[in-house]
């Protein structure tokens, strides 16, 4: 599993649309169907407001999970 993660790294930069995810400033929270960034700035709609305040849970967390991967990933060099 290492070697596959070693073999595809790649970051979470470009989202479906061209926007780049790094410009959207954690953390994320949710207002009704949609995710905001700390200054306002929408980042999806999602079809109710229980999987957009998961999702936004999840993104918020996103900066610590590629850390911690990327600290694993070092391990092994």
């Amino acid at each position: 599993m290492i070697e596959m993660y070693k073999n595809t790294k790649t970051t979470l930069t470009e989202g479906k649309y061209g926007y780049k995810f790094d410009q959207f400033k954690a953390p994320f929270k949710n207002e009704g169907k949609f995710i905001v960034d700390s200054n306002g700035k929408q980042l999806g709609e999602f079809k109710n407001a229980d999987l957009a305040k998961e999702m936004a849970s999840i993104l918020s967390d996103l900066p610590k999970i590629r850390e911690a991967a990327e600290r694993l990933a070092t391990i092994w060099r």
